[in-house]
């Protein structure tokens, strides 16, 4: 339960303004000898500006029980909200809250705070639960020769603040080489940025080995786990890779290692942290991927 007194006002404010519905829900209580108290019933709605303002206000002679808190964001992209108790100072602040694009937030009298994504999947520590998908397609991914693109169905987009050290994605992909061309080396990138296109910073990136051209399937699983949190290229990732073809280590698709060859630190506290897997297929070489992507813990 949360209280206002007499005329104090509960406060609010998200990232952009008229973006985040609230519903306020409790009872409000006149004050008196008996004090007099009304039905549970909504006592406010309406949508936070861009700066903190008062939201509801039970006013002179009334005191408010809040029961439960309603915040629906209808924006396209991620919008932290915070709610405050007389006054805006860090000392009133009660919560911060980041709420995912077309997702949503609940107080309820002894529950607290949840948050919800767009399809209503609880989110913990503004993080998807474990077992939750990153962007599904069954659809598969035309692989351009010495072109770097996001495999389809690879990414991940993650709720501003809740990248955490020992996080753990996973991306499981099938390659297929279609024509028997291009013998060139290939490359997967784990990359991890903020635009989710291949300009994103690459973290971890596998090298195959020698290939032929030949037609060749493969399955391609590439697990990251966060390993260090920090501005700049201070945060990093573990990366591993498990991969078997349907031809031998030396034609179709060629071998493929367990550990990159390359990696890099990124900034983990960009806005809303992308993560996908990114391929460079060699020159000459027609193939397609197939993607599905898991967070683990």
């Amino acid at each position: 339960m949360i209280a206002l007194g007499e005329s104090q006002a509960l406060e609010g404010v998200s990232s952009h303004a008229t973006e985040v519905t609230y519903t306020i829900s409790g009872c409000l209580v006149t004050i008196g000898t008996p004090p007099a108290a009304s039905a549970y019933e909504v006592l406010a709605q309406g949508q936070l500006a861009a700066s903190a303002g008062s939201i509801y206000n039970p006013g002179a002679s009334n005191y408010a029980l809040i029961s439960s808190i309603h915040l629906f964001n209808n924006n396209t992209v991620a919008e932290q909200v915070s709610l405050f108790i007389e006054g805006t100072a860090a000392a009133n602040k009660i919560v911060t809250l980041n709420i995912p694009a077309g997702g949503f937030s609940t107080y309820e009298d002894g529950v607290g705070w949840n948050i919800y994504n767009a399809s209503g999947l609880l989110v913990t520590g503004s993080s998807l639960i474990i077992g939750a998908v990153g962007t599904p397609s069954s659809a598969t991914t035309a692989l351009t020769a010495s072109t770097r693109i996001v495999v389809g169905g690879s990414l991940f987009s993650v709720l501003p603040n809740s990248l955490a050290v020992g996080q753990i994605f996973q991306w499981n992909i099938g390659i297929i080489k279609t024509t028997a061309a291009g013998a060139a080396t290939w490359t997967a990138i784990v990359s991890i940025g903020s635009t989710g296109t291949n300009t994103d910073p690459s973290v971890a990136t596998f090298t195959s080995g020698t290939n032929t051209a030949a037609i060749d399937q493969a399955i391609l699983v590439i697990t990251a786990r966060i390993t260090a949190l920090g501005s700049g290229t201070s945060a990093t990732a573990q990366c591993n890779a498990t991969y078997a073809s349907r031809l031998t280590e030396a034609t179709g698709l060629g071998s493929f290692p367990l550990i990159p060859g390359a990696t890099a630190g990124f900034d983990s506290t960009v806005s809303t942290p992308q993560l996908h897997v990114d391929i460079t297929m060699g020159a000459s070489a027609v193939c397609t991927s197939v993607c599905s992507a898991e967070r683990l813990a």
